[in-house]
C-alpha cells in the first residue's frame, strides 16, 4: 500500500503484482521478473548483496546504519502518511470482555509489556533474523489508530487490492 500511495503521490504509474508473501517478492525482484518490490525492510536489510533500502513507509526509518539511511515518504517527499508497520500483529479482546473482567486484562497487559524486557525472548526473537527494532509494545488506542490508519489507505486502493473494479 505504501508504494500505490507514492505512486498516487508523486505520479508514478505501477504495476501491482500480487505475489503470495515476502518470499516470492523477494525472488521476484531478484531475478528481474519486476524492477522493485515493496517488503517489510528488516528482511532487505538482512540481504544487503542483493537488494538496496530505497524508502521506508514509516516516520522513522529504524534501521539507519542497515540500510544505508534510507529516507522516509514523509520526510523526502513531503507527505503525511501513517506508518505501516509492517508484521504488526495484535490481539483483539472484545470491550464487554475487558468490562467484566478487568482484572484479566490488566493482566494480559502487564504480561505483554513484561515480556519485551524478558531476554529469553529477545533470545528467542534473534533466531527469526529479524531486526529487533522493529519489536515493541503498543497499547489498545494505538494499535486501533494503527488499525483506522491502514483501513483507510486500504479503501482508497481497494480495486487495485482486490483486483476488481469498485
Amino acid at each position: 500500500m505504501g508504494a500505490l500511495a507514492l505512486g498516487r503521490h508523486t505520479g508514478a504509474k505501477f504495476n501491482p503484482i500480487p505475489l503470495s508473501g515476502g518470499k516470492n517478492t523477494r525472488a521476484g525482484v531478484a531475478t528481474g521478473e519486476m524492477d522493485c518490490g515493496a517488503l517489510p525492510s528488516g528482511g532487505i536489510v538482512n540481504r544487503k548483496k542483493s537488494f538496496k533500502v530505497l524508502l521506508m513507509f514509516s516516520h522513522k526509518n529504524p534501521l539507519p546504519g542497515r540500510s544505508e539511511n534510507a529516507p522516509t515518504m514523509n520526510d523526502h517527499f513531503k507527505t503525511n502518511m501513517p506508518s505501516l508497520i509492517a508484521g504488526s500483529r495484535a490481539f483483539g479482546i472484545k470491550k464487554s470482555a475487558i468490562a467484566k473482567h478487568p482484572d484479566r486484562f490488566a493482566k494480559i497487559e502487564k504480561t505483554l509489556k513484561e515480556v519485551f524486557k524478558d531476554p529469553a525472548f529477545k533470545k528467542a526473537y534473534a533466531k527469526t533474523k529479524s531486526p529487533w527494532e522493529f519489536v515493541g509494545y503498543r497499547d489498545a488506542a494505538q494499535a486501533l489508530e494503527y488499525t483506522k490508519n491502514i483501513a483507510k489507505i486500504g479503501a482508497e486502493f481497494k480495486d487495485l487490492l482486490t483486483g476488481k473494479k469498485t
